[in-house]
């Protein structure tokens, strides 16, 4: 279970740095965006939570990035044992693992978007 809630998990983290990224493109406010969104059907514990740290510019670690990239790596070990490949889980172990290479990996999953 803890495998499938930190695949879940860090899906969510790329949607919140995907948005951030995208609203910031286009000119929003991030605390606006992070307002609307959050009040709407994409909202969620990680949207809402670490979406105000990062409207705060605070990286501080609630989960660390290094340690998230090494459960993705214990979720991986389990597809390859049973043949089965999960194309979000690709792109999660190699933005995780770019965000490592880059000195984030102490910093708290919301620095994901650093990777973008």
């Amino acid at each position: 279970m803890k495998c499938c809630n930190q695949l879940v998990a860090g899906l969510h983290v790329l949607a919140l740095a995907e948005g951030f990224r995208f609203a910031e493109e286009l000119g929003l406010k991030p605390a606006l965006a992070h307002e609307v969104i959050g009040s709407g059907a994409a909202g969620s514990f990680i949207w809402n939570h670490w979406g105000a740290l990062l409207t705060e510019g605070d990286l501080s670690p609630g989960f660390r990035i290094r340690l998230h990239r090494k459960d993705l790596e214990l979720v991986a070990a389990e597809c390859r044992s049973r043949g089965l490949t999960l194309p979000g889980l690709n792109l999660l172990l190699e933005l995780y693992g770019k965000a490592v290479e880059k000195g984030l990996g102490e910093l708290g999953d919301q620095a994901l978007g650093k990777v973008l």
